[in-house]
């Protein structure tokens, strides 16, 4: 079973009987405002699966129900989640939340980072697992978990000017048992983060650059954080056919994108920049995951439906899941 937002309602894909649909339990609920359990409303970051229960986060309460849309409840509450890129992680018993502020100080902004941790179903006070503040006010952010540590990496720009955006890149491991803080690496460059996993010996991190000016082209390279040597090793760097502009790195394959006005074409490459697939899927795509059936993307553009590019079909895309302006 496969789950999603699609517009502020959350939907379900069964591959077993190929059926889509708004995921609610109530079988009088004509779906059409916020009394229906699929209902997300102003949704923070992802939906996540966790113990058998789908959990959101919207506002300061975090919601969860049954699988089949049913037993719907405001489950527990966190502090407000007043800024930029709210996210939230359920992770072996805990909550985190992560999220971008933002101050002025002498006529110039700042940004700041912050990452709870609270108790998961419990009332307690929080635990400030990281808060610094950063110099510019162009954070970006990506967190992954991998057993008793949290991996998170964090840019700051100097400006948003593709041309010369200096970044700032920091990489933090925070110890789930100990509450041990560590910083494994910093660098400057001007290169954007585009992806990052974490492996059973390592992280992998997909960074791009493309010369707007020069030829229209995107330049991508892998990085690799070795956990037994301690270090970040650099691949070689590879210019992307021209015209394709994004990319991302979904478990173990990198995809990239040109965007047309209502189509995506993409190629995908595995770790060692080999093409194994393209094709074009309608609307603007943005990869969400893949597994052994297929690639998923989201129309970016309306975000109304997810596409799958079947792996098993020479990569032919159809799509999953569509939103037909709910609440009308």
């Amino acid at each position: 079973m496969y789950y999603t937002i699609l517009n502020s309602w959350i939907f379900y894909y069964d591959r077993e009987s190929d059926t889509s649909g708004i995921l609610c339990g109530k079988p009088e609920c004509a779906h059409k405002d916020a009394s229906c359990n699929a209902y997300a409303g102003n949704m923070m970051g992802c939906i996540q699966v966790y113990d058998g229960k789908l959990y959101w986060l919207s506002g300061s309460i975090l919601y969860r129900m049954d699988l089949d849309g049913t037993n719907r409840e405001a489950f527990q509450k966190v502090e407000a989640m007043n800024g930029l890129s709210p996210q939230f992680y359920i992770h072996r018993g805990y909550l985190y939340t992560c999220l971008v502020g933002f101050q002025v100080t002498s006529a110039e902004a700042q940004g700041t980072m912050e990452i709870k941790r609270y108790p998961l179903g419990e009332e307690a006070e929080p635990v400030i697992v990281f808060h610094k503040e950063y110099p510019y006010n162009n954070i970006w952010y990506k967190c992954r978990f991998s057993g008793n540590s949290m991996y998170f990496m964090i840019d700051d720009a100097q400006d948003l000017d593709v041309e010369s955006m200096m970044q700032h890149r920091e990489l933090y491991e925070y110890h789930l048992q100990t509450g041990e803080l560590e910083q494994l690496w910093s660098l400057e460059e001007n290169w954007t983060v585009y992806g990052m996993e974490v492996t059973e010996g390592g992280i992998y991190v997909l960074n791009l650059r493309t010369d707007y000016n020069v030829t229209d082209r995107s330049h991508i390279y892998l990085s690799y954080f070795d956990f037994r040597q301690r270090e970040m090793i650099r691949y070689e760097e590879i210019a992307l056919d021209e015209g394709y502009m994004g990319a991302n790195l979904v478990d173990g394959y990198i995809l990239a994108f040109r965007y047309d006005e209502d189509k995506t074409e993409y190629q995908v490459y595995d770790l060692n920049y080999q093409n194994v697939a393209e094709g074009v899927v309608d609307g603007g795509a943005n990869a969400m995951g893949i597994d052994e059936y297929g690639i998923y993307t989201q129309n970016i553009h309306q975000k109304f439906s997810i596409a799958e590019i079947s792996r098993s079909d020479l990569y032919q895309s159809r799509n999953i899941m569509e939103n037909e302006a709910m609440g009308s």
